[in-house]
């Protein structure tokens, strides 16, 4: 699966945080943040 840049920051930025802890998690999160980013265009 090959995440674009955006998709690489947030997932860091989610980790160093300690906010998820698994594979599933992030792409949930990720998942999220994309619909959130279409939604506000």
């Amino acid at each position: 699966m090959k995440m674009s840049l955006l998709d690489a920051q947030i997932v860091e930025e989610l980790e160093n945080n300690k906010i998820i802890e698994d594979n599933f998690g992030i792409f949930r999160v990720v998942r999220f943040y994309h619909n959130s980013f279409l939604v506000s265009e």
